[in-house]
């Protein structure tokens, strides 16, 4: 539960920075020609991405992003770009923050997880190694209990019924 909580907010924040950075690096790719313009000819193509932007270009493009962040990426839509200088410097700032910066935040989350998840376990070791200790203080029998017994019996309370309730403490 921990652990997704911490995944939900990387995936979240890579989620935010894939999709403005591919709406940047789509807006500079040159537009495809219309359709019409091709009709005519019987041999003519009309060209789509990475040559160019058309309707489906943005999400392939989020894909292309993610291909890159894992390393899988290659850099063909380079050539259809309208300004090459900025769309190389968006690319490279994209791969640096992906890779360092939100690498290292789910690095980090992960160990702030398992830091809390230790010191938890901690507790509820030493709440389970207190629960054996009065098991088996209970399968003694009463003469060895009261001889390994220390502290004093204390009045604390009443019980739901007026009696006194009676436990042992330390003092």
């Amino acid at each position: 539960q921990i652990l997704f909580k911490d995944l939900f907010r990387f995936l979240l924040v890579y989620l935010l920075f894939m999709i403005g950075y591919a709406s940047a690096l789509v807006s500079l790719l040159n537009p495809c020609p219309s359709s019409e313009s091709c009709s005519e000819k019987s041999n003519c193509t009309v060209p789509t991405y990475p040559s160019c932007r058309d309707s489906q270009t943005f999400s392939t493009f989020l894909l292309d992003l993610f291909k890159l962040t894992i390393g899988m990426g290659d850099l063909e839509m380079l050539e259809s770009a309208k300004y090459p200088g900025v769309f190389i410097i968006l690319l490279v700032t994209y791969i640096i923050l992906t890779f360092v910066l939100l690498l290292n935040m789910l690095i980090a989350l992960m160990g702030e997880t398992v830091g809390q998840v230790s010191k938890e376990s901690k507790h509820i070791w030493k709440l389970q190694w207190a629960t054996t200790i009065l098991d088996i203080e209970r399968s003694f029998p009463v003469f060895l209990r009261k001889a390994f017994r220390s502290g004093e019996m204390v009045t604390v309370g009443k019980g739901t019924d007026g009696t006194p309730d009676r436990r042992w403490c330390f003092r």
